[in-house]
């Protein structure tokens, strides 16, 4: 069971109905059965298809292949503005910019430092925004980045990020989020999306528990204008509160080449 659900994150397809329903009945177990097959993760991220080694796979696989390295290895975790990191305990205190900078750290390390830090100690929310905003949409992008214009062409590993439009000293100043699973239609002309990300509360059938802050992955909802861009979220239910937000897909590509996701 363990490892069909990894395997389920790594390939961006939702968990099968008898994991939500063990992860419903008994969290604490569910999260023990992840830990334990963190092993199976660390060699499912490390060999893609066909025998690929890390360096080979497309970005968007290395960057997924992390994320899912990470929720598998958390024991616990905080969502926290500062950054506190033991892998070897598998604690992570981190926010959603922090998840973003810690997997872009370790697989894509060029590209993160395109991203403006503004005097910073890192980027947070807006400067990713900033750097996806101005990145060119065409295949090959710049600097390591590629602006994808409709939320339906987004896929697993692409990063989904908003920013607030008054930043205050202390506050947050946006979100980021990673695509797990590629949008998919919904009612009322809606798109659905798994994510994974770091943050203060869950979306809808999330990994984190009632109470329960940090990494995870769950379902988010995004409305569109008439060109298919996305110009709201909803945080964790279809016909929740519509959050009105500058928002913005990017997608890390291969320096000198076409980007594709195979």
């Amino acid at each position: 069971m363990a490892s069909e659900f990894l395997e389920h994150c790594l390939k961006g397809k939702p968990e099968p109905e008898r994991l939500k329903a063990a992860a419903k009945k008994n969290c604490v177990t569910m999260r023990r059965l992840v830990r334990k097959a963190a092993a199976f993760l660390i060699l499912s991220s490390a060999l893609g298809r066909g025998g690929e080694t890390v360096a080979e796979q497309a970005p968007a696989e290395r960057i997924l292949g992390e994320a899912c390295r990470i929720l598998a290895n958390a024991k616990t975790s905080q969502y926290s503005h500062r950054t506190k990191v033991d892998e070897e305990n598998g604690s992570y205190a981190l926010d959603c910019s922090g998840l973003a900078v810690l997997i872009l750290k370790r697989v894509a390390p060029e590209q993160l430092a395109n991203v403006p830090r503004n005097g910073k100690s890192r980027p947070r929310a807006v400067e990713f925004h900033t750097a996806i905003a101005a990145a060119p949409s065409d295949e090959k992008g710049a600097k390591g980045w590629r602006r994808i214009e409709k939320l339906v062409d987004a896929r697993p590993g692409d990063f989904i990020v908003w920013r607030k439009e008054e930043i205050k000293t202390g506050d947050s100043t946006g979100h980021v989020v990673l695509v797990n699973q590629a949008p998919v239609e919904d009612e009322g002309g809606r798109l659905r999306v798994v994510v994974i990300d770091s943050t203060g509360s869950g979306h809808a059938d999330d990994t984190r528990g009632d109470g329960e802050n940090g990494v995870g992955r769950g379902t988010m909802w995004f409305d569109m204008d008439a060109a298919g861009r996305p110009v709201a979220y909803r945080w964790k239910s279809r016909n929740g509160s519509s959050h009105k937000a500058p928002i913005v897909i990017g997608r890390v590509t291969t320096y000198g080449t076409a980007d594709e996701h195979r």
